[in-house]
């Protein structure tokens, strides 16, 4: 028995495709086979099935997404076979997460273009950490697999939208084999690519019954006798942002993906997941550090006297971080939001490494600012760029300090970083000891280019 029904939160227009449905084909019986039916006295006639399953009906208007439910073995993967031949007979592209193992490559390399754009891919599925960015497949779990693959078939469904061609996505056991929360949070994750890109046709099948509210989709076809209960809440409606403190940090702080703590917290917002006592994210806010090259630029008419003058007038958003079965569903953004609402001082700022693959803080309201490039770091850039060793290398401080003692610009590259480390107090212990030591301290400062950002709260005119 097919059930159908439709949403009435949505008004979508309806392009209805019926699909007819083939017999499910039959391959010539082993010896094995026959000898099988003999012993149970039956015919191979008897265990075929004898007719079609009846037509279904699709949406295929631009944007809309179905839902199709049912027990293993009700038939939703012969429907979503039916769907992907019917619609490349009427000249539509069909695009489906791929099957075959992923290459044993850095996530970032399974996307074309430069690394910021293979971020980006990244993290709109949830993956944006940068374990993920730069491990192969197989070290990921289960749940971020199921994302990368839902990134991939992503990317290759914009790129024949944006030529021109009609696309549909077919998802087959959507969260099947995750836990609820990871399910329900990749059903969401789905919905908002569905909302970012309305021009594709999503249709997804799954045996759980527990995904209707975080997917919403306009129609929901059940291979059952009745429909199935449905959660009330979408996952992220759970959610609510209260003050924290420092142990909820410290639960959150090993999925971020720079080491070390803020030098001080004076304070913390968490997210919660009320129906499960998940704490679904973080934010630290601490005390603006004395040098701030972005400042001047971003508030001219700023002027410090003094620490204390810097104290007063701004902090700084030190951490965000998001529990990865909640990631690429916005949580981040809301954090920052929630913070800029209320928060302790007029301006707020921000510096992020991830800031051009995770733009979170720029869509929860605050301004980039281009940071100049101090002149302590350009000194270091320019010796590298003399003897050939692009800044990048400096990850792999290994081989980076081969190629130093194998260069003919040794001594030039030796001074320069030792002169590097001399003129900043957080480095000038270096400064005398192992090269090793100071290229593990330059590279994230070479390498990285943080974005900047700033809010600046207005301030209500008495009346």
């Amino acid at each position: 028995m097919i059930s159908t029904a439709t949403n009435p939160d949505h008004a979508r227009p309806v392009d209805l495709l019926t699909i007819p449905r083939r017999r499910p084909r039959t391959r010539a019986a082993s010896q094995t086979a026959h000898r099988a039916a003999a012993a149970l006295g039956v015919t191979l006639a008897d265990l075929r099935p004898h007719n079609a399953p009846p037509p279904v009906g699709i949406n295929i208007a631009p944007g809309a997404t179905t839902l199709i439910t049912g027990h293993s073995g009700s038939g939703k993967s012969s429907i979503l076979h039916d769907i992907a031949r019917t619609l490349r007979a009427h000249g539509w592209r069909v695009v489906q997460p791929s099957t075959r193992p992923f290459p044993e490559r850095p996530c970032t390399d399974l996307f074309p273009g430069d690394p910021t754009r293979a971020m980006r891919h990244l993290a709109r599925a949830g993956l944006g950490d940068a374990r993920c960015f730069i491990r192969p497949p197989s070290t990921l779990s289960l749940g971020e697999q199921t994302r990368l693959r839902l990134a991939r078939t992503m990317h290759r469904a914009e790129h024949l939208a944006r030529r021109g061609h009609r696309v549909v996505v077919l998802l087959d056991e959507l969260g099947t084999t995750l836990d609820t929360l990871t399910a329900r949070a990749v059903a969401a994750l789905l919905r908002r690519f569905a909302n970012a890109h309305p021009d594709l046709v999503v249709v997804a099948a799954t045996s759980r019954d527990d995904l209707f509210a975080d997917l919403a989709p306009d129609a929901h076809i059940h291979l059952g006798p009745s429909m199935p209960h449905r959660p009330a809440r979408p996952l992220l409606d759970d959610i609510t942002i209260e003050p924290g403190d420092r142990a909820d940090y410290l639960g959150l702080a090993l999925h971020h993906y720079r080491p070390g703590l803020p030098a001080t917290i004076v304070h913390t917002l968490v997210a919660w997941h009320r129906n499960t006592g998940t704490a679904a994210g973080v934010l630290t806010v601490s005390m603006p550090t004395r040098n701030g090259a972005w400042r001047t630029a971003a508030w001219p008419d700023l002027t410090i006297t003094s620490l204390h003058h810097l104290n007063a007038e701004v902090r700084t958003i030190s951490r965000v971080i998001v529990e990865p079965r909640f990631r690429g569903l916005g949580l981040a953004r809301r954090l920052v939001r929630t913070y800029l609402t209320d928060p302790l001082t007029t301006r707020t700022e921000a510096v992020a490494a991830m800031g051009r693959a995770c733009p979170f803080f720029e869509h929860a309201g605050m301004i980039p600012v281009i940071r100049p490039t101090s002149p302590r770091h350009q000194r270091l850039r320019t010796a590298l760029d003399i003897a050939s060793i692009p800044t990048w290398q400096l990850v792999n401080e290994t081989d980076t300090l081969r190629r130093i003692q194998r260069s003919s610009h040794r001594g030039l590259l030796e001074d320069a970083l030792r002169r590097w480390a001399n003129d900043s107090g957080a480095t000038r212990r270096f400064a005398h000891g192992p090269l090793i030591d100071i290229l593990h301290a330059a590279a994230p400062a070479i390498t990285a280019a943080p974005v900047a950002y700033v809010h600046q709260q207005r301030r209500e005119v008495a009346a």
